[in-house]
């Protein structure tokens, strides 16, 4: 990762917020898009959740939690702040909450892993047609996203549902706790399943269906607000008369910042879940199923596939296997026909096939079969994930150039090596340590008309695929399409009966 002293910075110092879905991040980058050194700040931001597949944040702890991170970004600058020329700001997508008449919340910040609109998803798809949804907006019918979400909330949640005047995403939300005024990107409402990517509006014909009025959303806009509310600009004189640009969604920045934010480079993030994306300057009318396309900004869509599985699958293995810390060889072998054949949906399924309903199966156990074997059968079932997502980006003409890799789970030994075999492409490790930071800073250098500026990204190592391993993952992703045609016609059939588990016990997630 380039950084720079603050002697060194080069105009204009821009602060960059990095709202995560466990970590608030908050730091300086220069007018190259450097970080400035020892001017960071990382504030643990708790998640709940719940055994019903609910996964929420407080509102007023979030905006209490990015209030501290400013607070002691600008403690660590002192004087210096006066430097700062912009603020930037990306958060975690498909994020939901319901404000009032007077801003106040009517509901939790849902994010996009609850799953507690799987029934009304499916209720959604069978009332509406998701292929010209799909074309529309960009999106499938999901429990990650508005459509299901809202129409949960007033099955599941009437009196807050009728009580809200407004229906806002978190960045929106902080926007206007800040601010007084909130319009909402083009990038953060392209995630949220609403946003006609044609018009670049929001779409009609899902509002209908919705019963859902206009003035339900914000404007969506990219102009940058100016002036903050007094108690907020006396707190911070020194941000008062910046621009603040509305929010990026985390995975657009995630692509400008590890260099990929224009066609001929496919960016792959592999943290706690994982993505494959690419940047491009034109719309995709033929967009194969199980993509989705999103916006980075007015001119550039993004184009791919999510998947939630990734680092966390490496740690569910730890737990439940007694895994020790390092349990990695230094080359992991391709996976085997004899092996066992992994569905990793933890926590269910998004690209390709986005079906609510299924859940994680490891078949084809044996009296051999010990905690190393069932850890790397998991990693090949997330670079066959991978492989699929790569296959519709084919189909689409979107699959050329460097595979770029950012994300912590990037560093698991072999697994990058393992994704350049799975996917038949070189795979190069970004040299950019906070991908999304460095993006948001590229990304407001572009609005201020200074992104030629910056340097192109940094990159690390390079992993060519192995001669003679891509046939025996085909082989494998085929083996995996058979267990998943076999265990999603299980689901379908009880799926009439289906009802939501769970005991509506609550716990804390906190980061390690």
């Amino acid at each position: 990762m380039a950084t720079v002293s603050s002697q060194a910075a080069r105009a204009p110092l821009i602060l960059v917020l990095d709202i995560g879905t466990t970590w608030i991040r908050a730091g300086i980058r220069d007018g190259r898009a450097r970080a400035v050194r020892d001017w960071d700040v990382r504030i643990a931001s708790p998640t709940v959740l719940s055994d019903d597949g609910g996964v929420e944040k407080d509102p007023h702890q979030t905006i209490s939690l990015v209030s501290s991170a400013i607070d002691q970004l600008l403690a660590l600058i002192g004087e210096e702040s006066r430097r700062i020329e912009a603020v930037g700001i990306a958060t975690l997508a498909s994020s939901l909450l319901g404000v009032d008449g007077a801003s106040e919340p009517t509901t939790p910040i849902y994010l996009y892993a609850d799953a507690r609109p799987a029934l009304q998803a499916r209720a959604l798809r069978e009332e509406l047609d998701e292929a010209a949804v799909h074309v529309r907006t960009g999106c499938r019918i999901h429990s990650s996203y508005h459509p299901a979400r809202l129409r949960w909330l007033a099955a599941e949640h009437p009196v807050p549902f009728r009580r809200t005047r407004r229906w806002v995403s978190l960045p929106e939300f902080v926007q206007a706790a800040l601010h007084g005024a909130s319009p909402v990107s083009p990038s953060t409402a392209s995630w949220s399943g609403l946003l006609n990517r044609a018009s670049g509006d929001w779409d009609e014909e899902m509002l209908r269906a919705l019963e859902l009025a206009r003035s339900a959303l914000n404007p969506i806009g990219e102009e940058p607000l100016v002036g903050l509310k007094r108690a907020y600009a006396e707190r911070w004189p020194s941000l008062a008369a910046v621009p603040w640009f509305p929010a990026w969604a985390d995975g657009a920045a995630s692509n400008v910042g590890a260099g990929c934010q224009s066609p001929g480079c496919t960016a792959l993030s592999l943290g706690t879940s994982g993505a494959l994306r690419v940047t491009t300057t034109f719309d995709t009318p033929q967009l194969p199923l199980g993509l989705w396309a999103y916006r980075v900004d007015s001119q550039r869509f993004l184009v791919g596939g999510a998947v939630n599985e990734g680092g966390v699958v490496i740690d569910w293995a730890r737990r439940v296997l007694r895994l020790p810390a390092s349990p990695f060889p230094a080359d992991l072998e391709p996976p085997a026909d004899t092996g066992p054949t992994v569905l990793p949906f933890f926590a269910g399924e998004r690209s390709p096939g986005w079906h609510d309903g299924v859940r994680a199966v490891i078949a084809g156990l044996d009296l051999h079969s010990g905690p190393r074997e069932i850890l790397t059968s998991l990693m090949h079932s997330v670079a066959l994930r991978f492989a699929e997502i790569e296959e519709d980006l084919e189909e689409a003409g979107l699959a050329s150039g460097p595979i770029i890799a950012n994300g912590g789970a990037t560093r698991t030994p072999g697994w990058l090596q393992m994704m350049a075999d799975a996917l038949g492409r070189q795979v190069i490790r970004s040299g950019e340590v906070e991908a999304t930071s460095r993006g948001i800073a590229v990304l407001v250098l572009e609005a201020l008309g200074r992104g030629s500026e910056v340097p192109a990204a940094k990159l690390g190592s390079a992993y060519e695929p192995t001669p003679g391993r891509l046939d025996s993952y085909r082989s494998a992703l085929a083996r995996q399409r058979d267990l998943y045609s076999a265990i999603v016609g299980y689901v379908d059939r009880g799926a009439a009966s289906q009802k939501a588990p769970g005991s509506g016990v609550v716990r804390e997630a906190r980061p390690e």
